[in-house]
């Protein structure tokens, strides 16, 4: 029989019992003491399965609901150092003192804690929901508090330099890097991008993203006038040709920094919250606000958007100036 199993066992008896001891509460009668100590003794012999095994099942579940790969691999990391601190014993087992200990001697920055809190209090209300745990160990533990960073975000000046030098190096990849900034989006979303999903009025987005969900998102006159400069999506050895791009341009990469770019200064010109959280895929503003938005000036956000390409030297002006013609041999 499997642990599941058994739990179900336990979890009916339990409830047999449960109604047992309302019929003598009912009848007024005194509840034999073999009722009051039967609960007990079951699940005292049955502790539950251990760490490994309930984070096996947990991955597994949440795989099997969707939850994303690299989600399940930073989960699974912080939950193994968790095991490697306490020990690999029963779920049930575990104390909030243990957890706490393991979180201030693995935690440099209060961000790592904060991230490996939620992953242990999601893991053991995973575990309540299975019926291995009665209380969640981290409900005792105070949550982190991290002090909010800004989004990083680039200047117009700075965007301006690198789709130029993404225009004279690489037209794909200017390509790709004009829709996240002027689109805002994801940069997955934009890698998956095809010429096919470019329209004349909107970029269609696949449901492959967070939200799930497939949306249209604008193309602004800005973006247009980079789309017509050239290239090709979707872009082959990305990862590669975006790294040379970047080198050549100089430029510090923060992370998600396309994005943050793209909500800091649309909601900055058009002072709309909700338009640019539908723009990013968002079901409501407070991610904009939380995560996404660094606050810039009406002058900076106006000038993001009239960043276009530059005009490029006529064939003649980059060959420089003719030489002068040579003289007439007179016979």
């Amino acid at each position: 029989m499997t642990l599941e199993g058994i739990q179900r066992q336990i979890d009916a008896l339990n409830l047999k019992v449960s109604q047992i001891l309302q019929v003598f509460s009912q009848l007024g009668a005194q509840t034999p003491e073999i009722v009051n100590r039967q609960p007990l003794e079951v699940v005292s012999h049955f502790p539950g399965p251990s760490l490994t095994q309930a984070l096996s099942e947990c991955i597994q579940s949440k795989a099997d609901a969707g939850r994303r790969a690299r989600y399940l691999t930073q989960f699974r990391s912080s939950l193994i150092l968790m095991i490697r601190a306490t020990g690999d014993r029963a779920v049930s087992q575990v104390t909030a003192p243990e957890v706490e200990s393991w979180l201030n001697s693995h935690c440099k920055t209060t961000r790592t804690r904060l991230t490996y809190w939620t992953d242990a209090k999601t893991f053991f209300s995973w575990c309540i929901k299975r019926g291995y745990l009665h209380s969640n160990p981290c409900a005792a533990i105070d949550r982190p508090l991290c002090d909010e960073k800004a989004p990083g975000i680039h200047t117009p000046e700075e965007v301006e330099k690198l789709l130029e030098a993404a225009r004279a190096q690489d037209r794909d990849v200017m390509r790709l890097l004009c829709i996240q900034y002027f689109a805002g989006l994801r940069p997955s979303e934009a890698a998956r991008l095809t010429e096919a999903d470019i329209g004349e009025e909107a970029l269609k987005v696949s449901a492959r993203s967070k939200s799930r969900k497939r949306r249209l998102v604008a193309i602004h006159s800005t973006l247009r006038a980079w789309l017509n400069q050239g290239g090709q999506l979707p872009v082959k050895n990305l990862t590669k040709r975006l790294r040379a791009v970047r080198k050549s341009a100089g430029l510090s990469w923060p992370h998600d920094v396309t994005r943050h770019s793209f909500a800091s200064y649309h909601l900055a010109a058009f002072k709309n919250a909700s338009e640019t959280a539908h723009e990013l895929g968002h079901h409501s503003q407070s991610m904009l606000y939380a995560n996404y938005r660094e606050v810039v000036s009406s002058k900076q956000a106006e000038a993001f958007w009239q960043i276009l390409p530059k005009a490029l030297p006529s064939p003649s002006e980059s060959a420089g100036p003719s030489p002068a013609p040579e003289p007439v041999q007179r016979a």
